[in-house]
């Protein structure tokens, strides 16, 4: 495995390094956004999309995205409070902390120009509170697998995730992570492959925040219900922390933005960017240009 993990790191390192990386602060420390242009294009030229990743990720989350993407448009991807290179905000702090780190950061980054929010999984709850309470920053929203919509009237079809303890080996914490994957992110378990794992299990490493704790709340419907930019929700059809309430999703989001643009993408996951790239790519690139 070494081997193979030596190749997913030149990937990862050689995108890292075409990257512009910028410190903003959070909490006692501070939280990197990493920004990338097309080739040859002058700064403050493009369009801005900013991706927020999901919960226990890094800005790797993105990893099949961020090339396509950023050969037209103008990319950011923090790593969000507690996850990735980012420091930890204090004990107790409520998602719109988080909120509030990301909109400061891209302040600072921008100034007044304005950008296009992507956000994925518990980045949803994040990005959606963005929308929310820096609405004049932000030209549209895309939110991809979002939790936190409301009550729901089953619960989610996933199994357990298996928990990675500190007696495992290396080989059962991969296998934990790789069954892991099948369970939750990813729903063609033949996609379930050795850099998504690897992928996983050096992001739960680093992971010192806990999502879960805010899924089940509201944040996602408060945020978009006081947001006025454009708004498109997609789901996996097989996302399994969504089924068997996609329908409810869509009926609860409705019931405070009635004008959001729901749609469900056949035979995908979770981790639909993923699992799904070039139908995700083609479907962000088109959501940009509609709203440039």
């Amino acid at each position: 495995m070494t081997e193979v993990s030596n190749q997913f790191i030149d990937i990862i390192d050689a995108l890292d390094a075409r990257a512009e990386k910028v410190e903003a602060n959070c909490g006692v420390g501070s939280m990197p956004f990493r920004i990338w242009r097309p080739q040859d294009s002058k700064p403050n030229a493009a369009e801005v999309m900013v991706l927020l990743h999901g919960g226990s990720g890094s800005w790797t989350h993105w990893i099949k995205n961020i090339e396509a993407l950023s050969a037209r448009y103008e990319v950011i991807v923090p790593d969000l409070p507690g996850l990735g290179d980012a420091s930890s905000l204090a004990e107790g702090y409520a998602p719109q902390d988080a909120a509030d780190c990301v909109a400061d950061g891209l302040k600072q980054i921008l100034g007044d120009r304005r950008y296009h929010l992507i956000a994925f999984s518990w980045g949803s709850v994040v990005g959606a509170l963005v929308a929310g309470s820096h609405a004049e920053q932000v030209k549209s929203l895309m939110l991809v697998g979002p939790a936190s919509m409301g009550q729901m009237p089953q619960r989610p079809s996933m199994q357990r995730l298996i928990p990675r303890t500190a007696d495992m080996t290396t080989d059962e914490v991969q296998a934990a992570n790789r069954e892991n994957l099948a369970r939750l992110m990813l729903h063609d378990r033949a996609n379930v492959d050795d850099f998504a794992v690897y992928l996983q299990v050096t992001n739960t490493q680093r992971a010192r925040f806990k999502s879960p704790q805010f899924a089940t709340g509201e944040y996602v419907l408060d945020g978009i219900k006081a947001a006025t930019a454009p708004l498109l929700i997609l789901y996996g059809e097989q996302d399994a922390s969504a089924a068997p309430n996609i329908a409810v999703r869509e009926k609860n989001g409705r019931s405070v933005r009635p004008d959001l643009t729901f749609e469900i993408h056949p035979q995908a996951g979770h981790w639909l960017q993923y699992e799904s790239p070039d139908f995700f790519n083609e479907r962000c690139l088109a959501w940009i240009e509609q709203h440039a």
